[in-house]
């Protein structure tokens, strides 16, 4: 590989280190979904509900930062609640 330019090094290890960072960011939100899920299957609507607030706030965290599109992001929430919803009924 070439040697590279200092601002082309730089930029490879700040994409690098966003890169990680955005996977991070979009693990929590795969992973708080599926709790809620595991807890709608369970029938628990309370725990959902507090555990979706949780979810919420990451969801809209990953927006702020472009890391997911805001109607990406609408879309994961209505689904979600819905499902909670549904538990009432």
């Amino acid at each position: 590989m070439a040697k590279g330019s200092r601002s082309a090094l730089k930029n490879q290890r700040k994409s690098e280190k966003r890169r990680q960072d955005n996977k991070v960011l979009k693990t929590r939100i795969k992973t708080s979904a599926k709790k809620i899920i595991t807890l709608v299957d369970e029938k628990n609507q309370e725990k959902a509900a507090v555990e979706y607030i949780q979810f919420s706030s990451i969801v809209d965290r990953a927006v702020k930062n472009d890391i997911i599109h805001k109607n990406n992001a609408a879309r994961k929430k209505a689904r979600l609640q819905k499902k909670i919803n549904s538990i009432g009924k």
